[in-house]
């Protein structure tokens, strides 16, 4: 669904981060989803739903999303698997992975 659009989409939120935070708001990320071609206006409930549960797997809250690790999720070659554990995994201790 992104492919096209992912690396032009990365650019645009690199480029949005003036401070170099490495973060951005989900307004800032579907702002740029729109200006790269990819409408999110016009995605459904269940494809908005799945943008922010990859927004958030790495993040503190929808409003400072890594949008790196947002971008890499989106790559065709993702792999939860390999990936590093979402900054919500918590394991019975009550510690994070």
């Amino acid at each position: 669904m992104f492919d096209d659009q992912r690396e032009e989409f990365a650019d645009e939120l690199e480029g949005r981060d003036y401070d170099d935070l490495g973060t951005a708001t989900m307004e800032e990320i579907y702002e740029a989803m729109g200006l790269v071609g990819l409408h999110p206006d016009q995605f459904d409930s269940e494809i908005t739903d799945f943008i922010n549960f990859l927004a958030i797997r790495h993040s503190k809250s929808l409003e400072e999303v890594v949008y790196k690790d947002f971008v890499k999720a989106l790559d065709p070659d993702y792999s939860y698997i390999e990936d590093k554990k979402s900054v919500w995994l918590v394991t019975g201790k009550g510690e994070d992975n």
